[in-house]
């Protein structure tokens, strides 16, 4: 029973070549019965199912070949290819059995191996065009490194003649301006009030070149502010039902402040209780991507979060009273649209995006998804999926440019097959779920009792496949709406990175375990490379300012006086320097034996140094007070200790506005992070 319910034509034969036993496979080829064939010598056989087969080497050889089979199992393997097909003939030893009293020692498999052969030169054509693609943009992400390099040292080489050439520029403005001013005194005294105030003109134009200096060197590189993060104008709501619940769910998209990013919030608990959208969060990817926080539970978020990425948005609160989101029609379309119908708005805060500089990939073993992230000057993603059945096969789906979103992705519908459709009945799940929501591809026969189950479920009287194999009566948007919708998922699941990518993704088979664990990866890159950020920094070099200049701009003064060189400055950024030695008069005491650096010493380092950067757009900094106005956030991560050089950086958050500084400042020694805050001061005139 097992042999006759075989795939492949399986032929007993004994030690003369003659067939003592065939199975019903015969039948099904068309090649006649099954009781026909005894006693049949296998060319002969041979020649009537293959009409070009002349190769009767197996009766003439057979002593030989009998000699063969009782020293190994397998003796021959051979592909002969007719009727435009090809098959596979094995010839195996077996063990002795009975079949109709007869001695059986030798068995011929033959095997239709047309589809595989085809498959295996897809997959191979597939993985050659995909090494030569990646072949070549390895090739050409590497001369574009070297350009880079190339432009980099000009650009440095540039930077500094341009800062000399601007320090001699202000020594001569500033000689200048001391002369006009003794100048327009002394004429004052001896001509009309008119002519001193000419003069005077002259004076305010001359404060106006030098309060503009730093312009003039670093006018190529201000680009951070041009783009700003976004949110939704308004509030904006929609209703549905939950795929799995069955039960309505209202969904409120609201404004978010700066630095939000994306979260959830369960207004149907108590406290309303908030789970922000990190792969910190992922609990389970079972039918979407599962979060959870504290026993609070976001049940497929992707396609909701995917709407906001496509749409450019940055910081969105999802207020929702229930687990799960209204399914819809299984795709971002709807959430798309009440997005743009609440508007979206601009934020007073530069974008901040990770900007891919080495391949970072993925594999998942067991099935064999992998996910590739590569340099790119965009975001893009490419999926290539293979479901492993006849009625989708291998599909390809690219989106070049996030902007087209909307029109490429958005309406791409989730699916499934019929085989997981009948589980997930079974195990009374879907329960919101309809032949317009989901995409279902029939890969089995449908029997009169699954046929009455889906119609009681999906509460419908008639139930019918299309030619395509899809259920009903659904058309598809695109013939690779699978592989479609597969990108959609990858963007709302790598959505949790909780930051903007600049990079190039492939996604090969993917899925919400490997997607979610590749989020998951990714942030904790972007998070170590965040704090490992050590500004590379040249001590050798002469200081764009030293202690003197930098007491001309600050009120501080030794021992208040926290900072001893300035290595960087424009107008975004700012990178000082402080030598700790054993003579600083916080040691003592702090602690004896063990001398440590205070935190809020370090903090306040760090503040002088954003000092610097807004007193420096200001013609008379020594006229101005600067004060702090708040601190968050702050982290301190190693013990700074005499001997240790402190290396600051801090970048604005948002451009400077009525004399408010917000910036976040980090602190290195040794080549790691020490101390992290994020501050806001204000500078006030005496």
């Amino acid at each position: 029973m097992v042999v006759d319910s075989l795939p492949q034509l399986v032929i007993a034969m004994d030690e003369q070549a003659r067939i003592t036993r065939v199975n019903r496979t015969i039948e099904t080829w068309g090649m006649g019965k099954v009781n026909k064939v005894d006693g049949l010598y296998i060319s002969d056989f041979l020649k009537c199912f293959n009409k070009n087969y002349a190769d009767d080497a197996w009766t003439s050889d057979w002593p030989y070949i009998w000699q063969q089979i009782q020293n190994k199992d397998l003796v021959e393997r051979k592909i002969e290819k007719h009727i435009g097909k090809t098959y596979l003939y094995t010839l195996r030893k077996i063990p002795d059995y009975d079949v109709n009293k007869d001695q059986c020692f030798a068995v011929l498999v033959i095997d239709d191996i047309t589809t595989r052969q085809d498959v295996e030169k897809s997959l191979k054509s597939q993985a050659l065009q995909l090494e030569k693609e990646i072949n070549a943009r390895t090739l050409e992400l590497k001369q574009s490194n070297e350009q880079l390099e190339y432009e980099l040292q000009a650009q440095k080489i540039a930077k500094e003649e341009l800062r000399q050439s601007q320090e001699c520029r202000l020594n001569l403005l500033r000689d200048l301006f001391t002369t006009q001013e003794k100048e327009r005194k002394r004429i004052a005294c001896e001509l009309h009030d008119s002519i001193g105030q000419s003069l005077g003109a002259t004076k305010f134009k001359i404060e106006e070149l030098l309060m503009n200096k730093h312009n003039f060197i670093d006018d190529t590189e201000y680009s951070q502010f041009k783009d700003l993060v976004e949110t939704i104008k308004n509030e904006v709501s929609l209703s549905g039902v939950g795929l799995h619940t069955g039960n309505t769910v209202n969904m409120t998209f609201k404004p978010a402040p700066i630095n939000h990013g994306y979260a959830f919030a369960r207004v149907d608990l108590e406290g309303e209780p908030i789970i922000a959208a990190k792969a910190e969060f992922v609990v389970n990817t079972q039918r979407g991507t599962n979060l959870e926080k504290n026993g609070v539970q976001i049940q497929t978020s992707e396609h909701v979060l995917a709407a906001a990425v496509g749409l450019g948005i940055d910081n969105l609160l999802i207020e929702i009273d229930a687990s799960e989101p209204p399914i819809m029609d299984g795709s971002s379309k709807f959430f798309v649209e009440a997005l743009e119908k609440a508007g979206i708005e601009e934020q007073d805060a530069a974008i901040k995006e990770y900007i891919v500089k080495d391949i970072i990939s993925y594999r998942d073993e067991v099935s064999g998804s992998e996910i590739i992230l590569m340099p790119s000057d965009k975001y893009e993603i490419t999926t290539m999926v293979d479901f492993g059945t006849k009625i989708l096969g291998t599909q390809n789906a690219t989106l070049q440019h996030i902007s087209d979103f909307k029109e490429e992705i958005a309406a791409a519908r989730t699916f499934s097959f019929l085989h997981e459709i009948e589980m997930l009945l079974e195990n009374d799940l879907i329960k919101g779920g309809d032949l317009n929501n989901a995409i279902v591809y029939v890969d089995k026969e449908l029997s009169a009792e699954t046929m009455g189950r889906l119609k009681k479920a999906f509460k419908k009287e008639d139930i019918a496949v299309q030619s395509n194999g899809i259920l009903d009566n659904l058309n598809l948007h695109w013939a690779n709406e699978a592989a479609r919708h597969k990108l959609l998922d990858v963007i709302g699941d790598l959505a949790l990175t909780g930051i903007r990518i600049r990079g190039k993704v492939i996604a090969n088979k993917p899925g919400h375990l490997v997607n979610t664990q590749f989020a998951k990866k990714l942030s904790k890159i972007i998070k170590a490379e965040k704090r490992n950020n050590v500004p590379q920094i040249d001590l050798n070099q002469p200081p764009l300012m030293d202690i003197h200049q930098i007491m001309d701009i600050l009120p501080h003064r030794p021992p208040f006086l926290l900072i001893d060189r300035i290595l960087e400055l424009s107008d975004k950024h700012v990178v000082g320097m402080k030598n700790v030695t054993m003579n600083e008069n916080f040691f003592v005491g702090h602690f004896p034996g063990a001398p440590v650096m205070p935190g809020v010493l370090q903090v306040e380092a760090m503040a002088q140094c954003g000092g610097v950067l807004v007193l420096s757009t200001v013609p008379d900094p020594e006229n101005y007070l600067t004060y702090f106005m708040k601190m968050d956030n702050v982290k301190f991560k190693q013990k700074v200790l005499p001997g240790d050089t402190l290396i600051f950086k801090c970048e604005l958050i948002s451009p400077i506005r009525r004399g408010i500084c917000h910036m976040q400042a980090y602190g290195y020694a040794n080549g790691k992070l020490v101390v992290e805050a994020e501050l806001m001061a204000q500078i006030a005139k005496k």
